[in-house]
């Protein structure tokens, strides 16, 4: 990653690689810089802009050499915050890139003003947006989504990332009227690389989803299961259409997760089975909550996804 990177870029580009355990020198020569920068390079066409953050955007782009689409994540180099967030989410979107339902990483450069992470375009819209237009799912729908997230999420602990912001508007379909096949996981900018029994006490995520043990230390392990209470909640809402938590604020919503009950609506009419299933993943007490093993092996997993689930299990992530 060499170029003119200063001195502090450097500094946190080789903390940032020590804390992901990756050899710098090694994930230098993946990405490019380019000195006369990436737009005057003929690399790229700019398309459309697909989202914005406060120093950063996402682009629909086409690769010149191939005239495919892919996705471009530009990221200002004079934020404080991105040199540590670039590094961070390449290694992260290469050591979990051989699943099919997590953000597919293809490319890294860096020019004079930004750094640059490429990625599959993908084309269904988010999981939130499908949800507002269906109301809610059928819980054989559900589960044939959730079985999916799932199943990405036991593949990314394996390599022990965790996503720590999962959400509907974080879950993308790769194509047009795409099913729980197409699902793909996004935003890996929040995530984290733990070990097991490491301390970690950052307040990361979006407040909906927040697990009530948030607001304390928590060691590696438990923030696996963090993702699990993220996952139930993504589930309910599934099926309910809204969050089992809510609030006039995020102080409210929180107060609610930490002290307050799940409540079923009457109108959704679910069965015991789909209701079993969610209270196992939004359980407070951390030590009784499922893991993803545990989710994917009950009922209203397996039973929803027979096509599927022999291939899922058979797969040894101890």
């Amino acid at each position: 990653m060499g170029g003119n990177l200063s001195a502090l870029e450097t500094k946190k580009f080789s903390a940032a690689a020590k804390e992901m355990g990756v050899d710098l020198a090694e994930k230098s020569k993946e990405v490019e810089f380019i000195k006369k920068g990436l737009w005057k390079s003929d690399r790229f066409k700019k398309e459309t802009e697909l989202g914005r953050g406060a120093s950063c955007k996402v682009l629909c782009v086409k690769v010149l050499e191939t005239g495919e689409p892919a996705a471009l994540k530009e990221m200002s180099r004079n934020d404080e915050f991105n040199p540590t967030s670039f590094v961070k989410e390449i290694a992260i979107l290469e050591k979990i890139k051989n699943h099919s339902n997590v953000l597919q990483y293809q490319a890294g450069f860096i020019d004079t003003e930004s750094y640059y992470i490429q990625t599959k375009l993908l084309t269904g819209g988010e999981l939130f947006d499908r949800i507002h237009s269906e109301k809610k799912f059928t819980e054989d729908v559900a589960s044939k989504h959730i079985c999916r997230i799932l199943d990405a999420m036991e593949h990314s602990h394996s390599y022990n990332i965790v996503h720590r912001d999962l959400k509907p508007e974080n879950i993308v379909y790769s194509k047009q009227n795409g099913d729980a096949s197409h699902l793909t996981i996004i935003d890996f900018g929040d995530a984290k690389h733990v070990q097991n029994e490491e301390v970690y006490e950052e307040f990361v995520g979006t407040a909906f989803y927040l697990p009530p043990e948030i607001v304390r230390k928590r060691k590696g392990h438990e923030m696996k299961k963090s993702d699990v209470w993220s996952i139930g909640v993504i589930a309910y809402v599934l099926v309910t259409g809204r969050p089992p938590f809510w609030g006039n604020s995020n102080k409210d919503i929180l107060k609610k997760i930490i002290k307050g009950k799940v409540p079923f609506p009457r109108s959704a009419k679910l069965s015991a089975t789909v209701k079993h299933f969610i209270l196992n993943l939004v359980q407070k007490k951390i030590e009784k909550r499922y893991t993803i093993r545990d989710a994917l092996k009950h009922p209203f997993i397996k039973n929803h996804n027979k096509h599927c689930i022999g291939d899922i299990m058979k797969r040894n992530y101890s």
